[in-house]
């Protein structure tokens, strides 16, 4: 058999597995000739996202697949029971399923050190119960907020389980490393939050730096730093950011003025700040995307979860 033949034959099986839990039933047929439609797309890029899996964790290749064809059933069933005026068939089943493990197979292990990565990486994306995306329908507050919580995992994630040489390897002629991208990030947030919404000069490490002598001091000195103090510095970074917004929160709305001002003796808003934030971390996570895969063949959209 081919090898294109070998995958149909596996993507044949994995969809026969997940549909022989449905059950018979006239929803049951609509969601399996959903199948067809929907998760035969996703499943060809599922095949190469598991195809650098190490070979010891070859064994739940199989459950990771099941996962990834029960999640495209789960939602092909929201929309045509929703349309057929029944409940989803499959929602008790998906729900049951250990998703947070098949996760950390497909995207979250290291090739060499699984075990210590895995660890590594739950450390980074340690958010404290904080949502890690947006609401489907929410109001504009929870919306930005979870947009930027959003993005704040998809950076943990991308520098998440790597070593020192890891975190300082750049791609092509970009200078770009993902412990500067952290270290710059956590200058970004304390500069956002600190200083143009408080009003207040910046603290350690960043009031010890010429920054005219030297305004690109984060970005090269983070190759002197370790993953772990690399990694403390960003997160205290945005501890103390969110503690800022939900202090300023409790007391008024996006649309209260920070206390810095522009050239032009404008004060940003709370909003602009956090639209601002939203952009900084979405135009660096897309960095931090091919330098990550460039390191170890990491690649998706969102962390495991």
């Amino acid at each position: 058999m081919t090898g294109a033949g070998e995958a149909r034959a596996r993507r044949s099986a994995a969809l026969r597995r997940a549909t022989g839990r449905l059950g018979p039933g006239p929803t049951a047929a609509l969601v399996a000739a959903a199948v067809v439609v929907v998760a035969r797309r996703r499943l060809a890029r599922a095949q190469r996202r598991l195809a650098w899996v190490p070979a010891p964790l070859r064994g739940d290749v199989d459950r990771v697949r099941d996962h990834l064809v029960a999640t495209e059933l789960d939602t092909a069933a929201s929309c045509l029971a929703a349309r057929q005026g029944v409940a989803n068939p499959l929602a008790p089943w998906v729900e049951r399923l250990d998703i947070a493990a098949h996760g950390r197979v497909l995207v979250g292990v290291d090739r060499i050190d699984p075990a210590g990565a895995a660890v590594r990486f739950a450390a980074m994306t340690d958010l404290g119960g904080v949502p890690s995306e947006p609401p489907v329908a929410g109001d504009e507050t929870a919306t930005l907020l979870g947009s930027l919580e959003r993005q704040r995992a998809t950076l943990a994630w991308k520098c998440g389980g790597l070593d020192g040489a890891g975190l300082r390897a750049t791609l092509g002629p970009s200078t770009i490393t993902l412990g500067g991208l952290l270290k710059h990030l956590a200058l970004v947030e304390d500069h956002t939050f600190a200083y143009r919404f408080r009003g207040e000069e910046l603290g350690p490490p960043w009031d010890a730096v010429d920054w005219d002598a030297d305004p690109d001091w984060e970005w090269r000195t983070a190759a002197e730093d370790t993953p772990e103090q690399l990694t403390a510095l960003w997160q205290a970074a945005v501890a103390r950011s969110r503690a800022t917004v939900a202090g300023a929160l409790a007391g008024g709305d996006l649309g209260q003025l920070g206390r810095s001002t522009t050239a032009t003796g404008e004060s940003p808003s709370l909003r602009r700040l956090v639209i601002d934030l939203v952009e900084e971390y979405a135009r660096h996570v897309g960095h931090a995307d091919l330098v990550r895969e460039s390191v170890d063949g990491l690649v998706g959209e969102d962390p495991p979860r």
